[in-house]
């Protein structure tokens, strides 16, 4: 922890690569302190501490989601470190900030769509509202990041597209346009899932596209 916030490049990356392999062996019930360390180093003014932070927390969670089979999501401590967490990544959408802070704050919150805390589920609409501000960024990763967080409610929580579903779709009709190769791709996987319909689900969906089609 001493050496989180070194001046060095380098020797913060290996940290955070310690820290998150060391997390993984001992779980969050025999190190509470770091979480509440990395939820305090959020707040810090210094831009290249702040990535620090957030890119070990975004590895953290992305070793949870790979590793979900062996991980209790109703664990006390994580879902105490996820409560306090979420309104913190809300914050670091903001547009105003550097395009890497949001980067990673975004991608963080897109991790947790598949296990959907319930500090995400009751503020799922201000999620919905950051993906839709991230969709006319500058930045070509963060336009990307904001269809890749579409795609993955449509995959895991597609019941959750219900109540934005006109507005879901005005914004993957223009990533199907948009100017970056990568975020086409990604339109499109949406579009696949989309149109998939299982089991006795019903056509909704599919009827709300008659808009968009020139027929």
């Amino acid at each position: 922890m001493e050496a989180f916030n070194d001046p060095a490049t380098m020797i913060r990356s290996i940290v955070t690569n310690a820290i998150t392999a060391l997390l993984t062996k001992i779980g969050f019930q025999n190190w509470p302190e770091l979480m509440k360390f990395l939820i305090l180093n959020l707040d810090v003014d210094h831009q290249e501490f702040l990535e620090s932070s957030l890119e070990c927390t975004y590895k953290i969670l992305e070793d949870i989601k790979v590793h979900a089979e062996n991980f209790d999501y109703q664990d006390e401590k994580y879902q105490s470190f996820i409560g306090e967490l979420i309104p913190k990544l809300f914050f670091l959408c903001d547009p105003k900030l550097p395009s890497k802070i949001k980067l990673i704050a975004l991608n963080s919150l897109n991790l947790f769509v598949y296990s959907m805390p319930q500090s995400l589920y009751n503020n799922f609409g201000m999620y919905m509202d950051i993906l839709m501000l991230s969709s006319t960024d500058q930045s070509n990763e963060i336009r990307q990041k904001s269809c890749e967080g579409f795609l993955e409610v449509i995959e895991t929580k597609k019941h959750l597209i219900g109540i934005n579903l006109q507005k879901v779709i005005e914004k993957l009709v223009q990533f199907v346009l948009d100017l970056d190769s990568n975020v086409r791709k990604v339109a499109c996987r949406f579009w696949n899932e989309y149109l998939t319909i299982e089991g006795e689900e019903a056509f909704e969906r599919i009827e709300a596209l008659k808009n968009y089609l020139d027929v």
